[in-house]
This record gives C-alpha cells, sequence and structure tokens, in this order.
C-alpha cells in the first residue's frame, strides 16, 4: 500500500464510486440508478476536497485499482 495524493481526487472518486454503487446506504439516499454514480462521484470528489487535510488516501499502487 502507498498513499496516494489527492491530487488524483477524481480518479479516487470514481473508484469510490463504483465500490459503493450497490451499498444498501448510498442505495436508499441515491435510489435513482441512472444517476446514482454520477451523485456519488461528485459526493466522494466534495468529501475528499473538504477534508483532504484531515485523511490520507491509500491505493494499491499508482495506477489506482484501489484505494482505502
Amino acid at each position: 500500500m502507498i498513499e496516494i495524493k489527492i491530487k488524483k481526487q477524481n480518479d479516487i472518486s470514481k473508484i469510490l464510486a463504483n465500490a459503493f454503487f450497490n451499498d444498501p446506504l448510498y442505495c436508499y439516499i441515491f435510489k435513482d440508478i441512472n444517476t446514482r454514480k454520477t451523485l456519488l462521484e461528485k459526493f466522494f470528489n466534495y468529501y475528499l476536497y473538504k477534508y483532504q487535510n484531515f485523511i490520507k488516501v491509500y491505493g494499491t499502487s499508482n495506477i489506482l485499482e484501489g484505494v482505502m
């Protein structure tokens, strides 16, 4: 695991949106399956921007196959 710079927040947001697409909480919040992925990407993008000074993101490599 390596630390990923938040500068890649758009890529990180897409990975998180894919990972949480079928999560029951986000299915409840974003009921429309046609817009859920876009809304999740925006949500995670904002979250990463807002808390970038307080969080660290780790990935499997610089290619960003997965993050945590």
